[in-house]
């Protein structure tokens, strides 16, 4: 089993709740869909959140637009994201 660092423990808490903030309502419920024209909005809109979140590119240093962030807190944020997710984590990664 995996341990996470008080560090880690805190980020994971961060990347939860960036998510459950910026993703649409019912995103986390089985079953969640969204019509044609609630998908093109979200497709629109989500690259502009992830680049104000620093979530773009998150590895990349800060001065350039990332987070800063390194590698156990990339996997951090990886597997909150799938964990979180479920079958929804292919949309965030497009």
């Amino acid at each position: 089993m995996l341990t996470y660092t008080p560090e880690a423990e805190a980020f994971r808490v961060e990347v939860k709740a960036w998510l459950t903030e910026n993703l649409p309502k019912g995103w986390f419920n089985e079953g969640f869909e969204m019509t044609s024209d609630e998908r093109k909005k979200f497709n629109l809109e989500w690259p502009s959140k992830l680049h104000a979140g620093g979530w773009i590119c998150a590895t990349w240093p800060t001065e350039y637009g990332g987070k800063g962030l390194n590698h156990i807190a990339r996997c951090c944020a990886c597997r909150r994201v799938c964990k979180r997710e479920g079958s929804n984590a292919r949309r965030l990664l497009r």
